[in-house]
């Protein structure tokens, strides 16, 4: 069974419609309102020395001015030792949590319950909480819609 030439012309038509391309034009003012206009008001500002009234065309100068500022590399230094100390503190002692919950120690149990008691009283305390607030005679919710 084969498609007869009105078979293709209505594909033909389909093809070349614009309706399913007037569907991307709200997506694409959020996009360019969101993410195009701000990137290139950001080049323009960063390539330039302005008040609120003009502007004066620096070029690099406004990156060069920026790294070579000295509390910048201090910042930086910092802020590179926090990140590679802490994310190889936490990366260390989940490891070693993780086997000592997971070896054959006698301790083993009282572990597991020492890590997970937090989680275990965050929820019984937000459990009592609620149910006094909630309490049909008493509850301040009730209280206050009385």
């Amino acid at each position: 069974m084969s498609a007869g030439p009105g078979h293709a012309r209505a594909s033909g038509r389909r093809r070349h419609a614009a309706y399913p391309y007037a569907l991307y034009l709200p997506a694409a003012v959020v996009y360019l309102v969101i993410f195009l206009v701000p990137t290139v008001m950001a080049f323009y500002f960063a390539l330039t020395r302005w008040t609120l009234f003009d502007s004066t065309f620096v070029g690099l100068d406004n990156f060069r001015d920026f790294l070579s500022e000295q509390n910048l590399r201090i910042g930086f230094t910092n802020t590179l030792f926090y990140a590679v100390v802490t994310s190889g503190l936490k990366v260390v002692l989940g490891l070693l949590l993780g086997v000592l919950l997971t070896s054959k120690l006698r301790l083993r149990g009282f572990l597991r319950s020492v890590v997970f008691f937090p989680v275990l009283v965050s929820t019984v305390a937000v459990g009592i909480t609620f149910s006094a607030l909630l309490r049909p005679d008493t509850g301040l919710v009730n209280k206050a819609l009385a």
